[in-house]
């Protein structure tokens, strides 16, 4: 929307260091979530 980085962290109330943060329990879950999609597939009435 042409504004800068700073000022629409400040219009959010976002710290700027969160803009870039990657969650590492998201890659380390892959497996688990993946598996869950599989039997919610196989099992639609559980899932």
């Amino acid at each position: 929307m042409g504004l800068s980085t700073r000022r629409e962290c400040w219009l959010l109330r976002v710290a700027r260091s969160a803009l870039g943060y990657v969650s590492q329990k998201a890659q380390r879950e892959e497996p688990v979530v993946e598996r869950m999609r599989e039997l919610a597939l196989q099992f639609p009435r559980y899932g």
